[in-house]
């Protein structure tokens, strides 16, 4: 983790965010940006009124699913973490979630669960 502050120090800050509310796509626009760099900086401006910093980076945290690495009154810097995937990476397994067929073979996929319950009915029929 020490590290990780470390090298957030001398980076600039990639956005800047006002108030406590309506992020206004900055989640989005984080995402975007960890598929380039592992680590996000967010300036918090200084003199808006209703700024809660602790806040603002707690709710950051839940809408992108990154680390808090540090919190302070001028910046919020986010790690993504190792097991990130991009967009069109995770898409690609979404599809083949939903679809349940294997390109490659043609066959359905089975789920723990089948596999475990057809395992079953083998070893009650055995017997």
């Amino acid at each position: 983790m020490k590290i990780l502050r470390r090298l957030g120090r001398p980076l600039p800050c990639h956005f800047a965010l006002g108030r406590n509310r309506k992020h206004q796509g900055l989640d989005v626009a984080i995402l975007k940006l960890w598929e380039k760099c592992e680590i996000a900086k967010i300036g918090v401006k200084k003199g808006v009124h209703n700024t809660n910093t602790e806040l603002m980076a707690k709710e950051l945290q839940w809408l992108t699913g990154g680390t808090l690495i540090t919190r302070d009154k001028e910046y919020i810097v986010l790690y993504r973490g190792k097991d990130f995937l991009p967009s069109s990476v995770s898409s690609a397994i979404e599809q083949r979630r939903n679809h349940g067929v294997d390109e490659f073979k043609g066959t359905k996929l089975l789920t723990h669960h089948q596999i475990l319950h057809t395992f079953l009915k083998i070893k009650i029929i055995q017997i």
